[in-house]
């Protein structure tokens, strides 16, 4: 998306600015004490998931796989697309689409068609504990 904004205007991202990967992404801290630190290696993350549910790793590509086809027919339909009049979001392709995505759920309810565990589906936080100074 920032590619193809900057690219109207014969422009890259990296003229500006630097993009970083996180490794570690994040890291989880649950009220029991528990934590997780999530990973940047995807397999790592399959693990990760594997070691709170059985099939978890599966399920966790399988999310992501439908992310990235709802992603990318939300952008091409409807956010790159002009629809400028009521219309134009009336056309048949575009409701065709719109059944493809998530959009009458929450994301917990989404999630739950692909993950069991409570804490997979819905991490509760916690702040981390805070570092002293003396």
């Amino acid at each position: 998306m920032f590619e193809r904004f900057f690219g109207h205007f014969g422009r890259e991202p990296s003229d500006y600015y630097d993009l970083v990967d996180l490794d570690p992404k994040y890291r989880v801290f649950w009220t029991d004490g528990d934590r997780a630190t999530v990973p940047a290696d995807r397999d790592a993350v399959r693990a990760l998931f594997e070691s709170y549910e059985n099939g978890a790793g599966e399920a966790f590509d399988a999310y992501l796989k439908r992310a990235r086809e709802s992603s990318e027919l939300g952008m091409d339909r409807f956010v790159y697309t002009d629809r400028t009049r009521l219309r134009d979001m009336l056309d048949e392709d575009v409701l065709r689409s719109g059944r493809a995505l998530p959009l009458l759920r929450t994301m917990d309810e989404h999630v739950a068609q692909y993950i069991d565990h409570p804490r997979l589906r819905r991490p509760t936080t916690r702040s981390p504990p805070r570092a002293t100074t003396q």
